[in-house]
């Protein structure tokens, strides 16, 4: 059976402070070619012309959209431009790493780590907060047109139980029309990585910060 091509967003690994989300992004990559050989993973960044500010170790390739954030961001956000599959165009589905998701027409998941933005807005910029809150609307408005379409709904991957709380409680108070967007937790079940993926990527982790 032919396998999967998955265009896999990276952009953060070029911020100034990379954080978990980049480090969480290269260990899926890292351990899918042993966990899910049959699915293909296809970078996407902004244009850059420096390294990454995290060590990229893995073995992918990485195209580069027409923009850099933030304004790969605003653009994705507000004109749904730069679509991913003018890089990828043989791409069956794109994979946004990151809450914020980048333009495309393609069935999408989205991994959400955490909804910190919501309890703690103070400790971010009032425009990180905004971009953030953005995200999320999007994320629920692109649902029921993914629906409509290819009958296959975008799909929000929280990684804790208080990450899927707050995207319920945020779905809720936006558009009590939540069913529309499927909301599962990535450790227990996920449409594309499933349980052996979280866990081997939390033993690599764990074998890297006890050798330390």
């Amino acid at each position: 059976m032919e396998g999967m091509r998955v265009a896999y967003t990276l952009e953060q690994c070029w911020h100034r402070v990379p954080g978990g989300t980049a480090v969480a992004a290269l260990e899926v990559a890292r351990a899918m070619p042993e966990v899910r050989p049959d699915v293909t993973l296809l970078g996407v960044s902004g244009t850059h012309h420096e390294d990454p500010s995290i060590t990229f170790d893995v073995s992918m390739d990485v195209a580069g959209l027409s923009l850099r954030s933030p304004w790969l961001y605003e653009a994705s956000l507000r004109f749904n431009r730069p679509r991913v599959e003018k890089v990828w165009p043989d791409a069956d589905l794109v994979h946004c790493t990151t809450l914020i998701p980048l333009a495309t027409k393609r069935p999408m998941v989205a991994t959400v780590h955490d909804v910190a933005f919501m309890h703690y807005p103070e400790f971010f910029t009032p425009r990180g907060n905004r971009v953030f809150r953005r995200s999320i609307a999007a994320l629920k408005a692109r649902a029921p047109r993914s629906c409509a379409r290819r009958r296959q709904p975008s799909t929000i991957c929280a990684t804790s139980a208080s990450a899927k709380s707050g995207c319920v409680t945020f779905h809720s108070a936006c558009d009590r029309r939540t069913s529309r967007t499927m909301i599962v937790r990535a450790c227990a079940r996920s449409c594309l990585f499933r349980r052996s993926t979280c866990c081997s990527s939390a033993r690599s982790s764990r074998a890297r910060i006890s050798s330390g």
